[in-house]
């Protein structure tokens, strides 16, 4: 007769009990909160070019594949599915990206120029102005822009 250790022991409950959990419905029931909650952050931080129920749908697509992945290695599933929705959010905005990670950079550059420009001057920068911030010609800058 083989005796188990008290990890293995709650190991295998934690197995059973996501197991027992049944249907991938009932998972979505208990965490479709925290999938919107993460949605809601991930959406805030990108550009408006995706809709957020796409967001939602890939991580409730990414909850299900967690919780089949979910190993009990001393962290709560919630932790490892927390990380794994999030991920796969930002995955699928990466792929559906129009644009290259450069040119977000480029423009995230040149809308903080133009932010702390009109700061400054209390109105909106001309080009010219904005060319000299960001030490550029007039041409550069149009070009740039």
């Amino acid at each position: 007769m083989r005796v188990d250790t008290s990890e293995q022991l709650k190991h295998k409950r934690a197995v059973q009990s996501y197991a027992a959990a049944g249907s991938a419905e009932a998972l979505i029931a208990e965490y479709s909160p925290l999938v919107r909650k993460i949605a809601w952050r991930v959406y805030s931080k990108v550009s408006r070019t995706h809709d957020l129920d796409d967001l939602i749908q890939t991580g409730l697509i990414a909850l299900i594949e967690a919780r089949r992945q979910y190993q009990d290695r001393g962290f709560a599933f919630t932790t490892y599915a927390t990380t794994r929705i999030r991920g796969a959010m930002i995955d699928q905005l990466r792929r559906d990206a129009d644009v290259a990670r450069s040119a977000m950079v480029t423009n995230r550059r040149l809308q903080a120029t133009r932010a702390k420009l009109e700061q400054q001057l209390m109105r909106a920068p001309a080009s010219r102005e904005m060319a000299e911030a960001l030490q550029m010609t007039a041409e550069a800058f149009f070009a740039y822009e």
